[in-house]
């Protein structure tokens, strides 16, 4: 195939190549290309991309359309084939569960070897491991011992070899939750981001809200020298997200493997039964639960509703963000804040799309 592609252009015949997209808006990180373009294929590979008029035996017009890499998802908790096939319409070519993990990295993995429409990968999490050695009674948040007690010497060894196993299994990275183990004690969370500085993985936390969590998680990343990724700036950060930003900003400046990422959207969703809801929520005033809907209804909460869900347990929908807060993040934040040297981390989010038609 090269060698006919240079008879024709020593022949001065424009080549023909197998594929070419037409008129799309490329946009190219590696490149740093943003703009209109015609991209041409020879098998599975791009041979150019110009501004120049090109031909191919297939065309594709993509006038009005964007033509970018295949997003890598580095915050997906959905992970069945139902979600799979619904990040490939948007684009996502990748999806990575780095947050909450899982205790069993192999069984996770079996569960897709069958093949999957895109790309998928796993943490070990320190939220799912602590449950099991905790024996939490919780399914996919603890809610028990897993969240309220503090663990042993003992105990926090297994979390550390619970961890060391998935790592040795496969896992992409240690994904954890400091807000849905509050009784984790700082010399357990030592532990666990020291085998991440020891393996060089990075730990992907879910911070305690505000800069002071921020801090904390900066200290602990610090004093081990781990990998930091700080999940979902904008709803960890809420008003205080330009601060935190800097302070990023500011450990990267200094030396510092610390990145972060931010979904473009305002409301975020997790459990209710999940001491992040509950230590906030349970005393909260019917004002403060309006914040949080029933997805299942649309109902805004009250009490007597936070209650009666609260039995039930499920999924909820939380709205403390702002529009104001995700545009920073997205584009003053994300913009700053890449993915650097080998890690898959990266700052799109599940609906990468909906920035990219924003434009």
């Amino acid at each position: 195939m090269i060698t006919t592609l240079l008879l024709a252009l020593q022949l001065g015949a424009p080549p023909v190549y197998d594929r070419v997209i037409l008129g799309g808006h490329v946009m190219d990180p590696a490149s740093n290309v943003d703009a209109v373009r015609n991209i041409g294929l020879t098998g599975s590979r791009i041979a150019v991309i110009t501004t120049q008029a090109i031909q191919g035996r297939d065309t594709i017009d993509a006038r009005g359309l964007v033509v970018a890499p295949g997003f890598i998802d580095i915050h997906a908790h959905g992970q069945t084939p139902e979600t799979y096939r619904f990040y490939a319409l948007d684009g996502v070519t990748t999806a990575l569960e780095l947050e909450l993990g899982t205790s069993d990295v192999d069984a996770w993995y079996r569960e897709r070897n069958a093949g999957q429409r895109i790309n998928y990968g796993v943490s070990i999490g320190h939220i799912k491991v602590r449950m099991a050695v905790m024996h939490d009674a919780g399914t996919r948040m603890p809610v028990g011992d897993g969240a309220y007690r503090a663990a042993s010497p003992q105990q926090i060894a297994e979390i550390v070899k619970g961890i060391e196993t998935g790592l040795r299994q496969g896992a992409v990275d240690i994904g954890a939750g400091f807000p849905y183990t509050p009784a984790a004690t700082r010399e357990e969370l030592l532990a666990v981001f020291r085998v991440a500085a020891r393996t060089k993985t990075p730990v992907h936390v879910h911070i305690i809200p505000g800069a002071a969590g921020l801090k904390a998680a900066l200290a602990l990343a610090g004093e081990t020298g781990a990998p930091l990724h700080v999940v979902h700036i904008n709803s960890a950060g809420l008003a205080e997200t330009p601060v935190m930003l800097e302070m990023i900003r500011d450990a990267r400046a200094h030396g510092r493997d610390v990145t972060t990422e931010a979904y473009p959207y305002d409301a975020g969703m997790t459990e209710i039964q999940s001491a992040t809801i509950q230590d906030v929520y349970k005393h909260a005033p019917d004002e403060r639960l309006a914040e949080l809907e029933w997805p299942r209804t649309g109902e805004r909460l009250n009490r007597e509703r936070f209650d009666r869900y609260t039995r039930i347990g499920g999924p909820l929908v939380i709205h403390t963000n702002t529009e104001q807060m995700v545009a920073l993040a997205i584009t003053r934040g994300t913009r700053a804040i890449r993915a650097p040297r080998a890690h898959l981390r990266g700052c799109w989010a599940a609906t990468s799309a909906r920035r990219m038609r924003s434009r």
